[in-house]
Order: structure tokens, then sequence, then C-alpha cells
């Protein structure tokens, strides 16, 4: 159980040669599973966040492709962050 916060927005960046950007942000807070954890000095809460950018061609009757760039970020025992970059073409 727990809260997640999230928006996502996609809007035209190029009319003329059909390319769009999204951009995309979400938030996890969840209730620790085990309450004891903070008593042998684990941690007493947990986050989640999630970043996301992206650029791709709005759809035509030909090629499409996408380029996205995301971040998890994640504190629990320790802060871990996770990084990809990808890409998609759907022809």
């Amino acid at each position: 159980m727990g809260i997640r916060f999230s928006a996502n927005w996609g809007f035209p960046i190029a009319e003329k040669l059909n390319l769009g950007a999204q951009v995309g942000a979400a938030s996890n807070l969840p209730t620790p599973p085990f309450t004891f954890l903070d008593q042998i000095d684990g941690p007493s809460h947990r986050t989640q966040t999630f970043l996301t950018l992206g650029v791709f061609q709005r759809p035509t009757s030909k090629l499409n492709w996408g380029f996205a760039y995301d971040v998890a970020l994640e504190h629990y025992y320790r802060r871990f962050p996770f990084r990809s970059a990808g890409g998609r073409n759907l022809g």
C-alpha cells in the first residue's frame, strides 16, 4: 500500500517535421511491509522516482521512430540510480 503520483505530457515540437516530445515523472511512496526494520538500523521508509524524456516522429504512412531516456531513483537501504536510453524504429 502507499501513494503514487504521476504526470505525463506529450506535445508537438515541429509540426512540419511531424516531431513530438514526451516528458513524464512518477513517484511511489509505499508503506514499508515490515515495521521492525527501523529498530535494527533498517530503513523506515522507501521512495521510488521515475523520470522520462523522449522525442518521437508522429505517425505517418511510412517509417516512425522514437528515442527515450529514462531514470529510476530508488531509495531504500541505499540510493540506487538506474538509467537507460533506447530507441525504436517502427516501419
